[in-house]
């Protein structure tokens, strides 16, 4: 299994616009091949940080769920919004960290 952690952090007061989009991907994600479980959550305490932690089965399907149309729209729709990405990827033996 492959656990995946992706911080978001948004311009100020964008969430709402960002909302509509996130859910139609959290909604296609689930339906996807290999997925466990894909959340996005919103900090309670800054509502500019959300965070999707997904569960793969394998990399195989996280790398084809990256591919993705869903996915694809989900980056268009937040390109204007989202300052800052950080993606740690945990392996069983790993974790890799991406800065975007």
């Amino acid at each position: 299994m492959i656990v995946v952690v992706a911080r978001l952090v948004i311009k100020p007061g964008t969430a709402p616009l960002l909302l509509e989009a996130a859910r139609r991907c959290v909604a296609e994600t689930r339906n996807e091949p290999g997925c466990l479980s894909y959340d996005l959550f919103a900090s309670v305490t800054d509502p500019d940080n959300l965070t999707f932690v997904e569960r793969w089965e394998d990399r195989e399907a996280l790398s084809a769920h990256a591919r993705s149309q869903h996915v694809a729209e989900w980056r268009a729709a937040g390109a204007d919004y989202i300052i800052e990405r950080q993606i740690d990827i945990v392996h069983p033996s790993a974790i890799e960290s991406h800065t975007v």
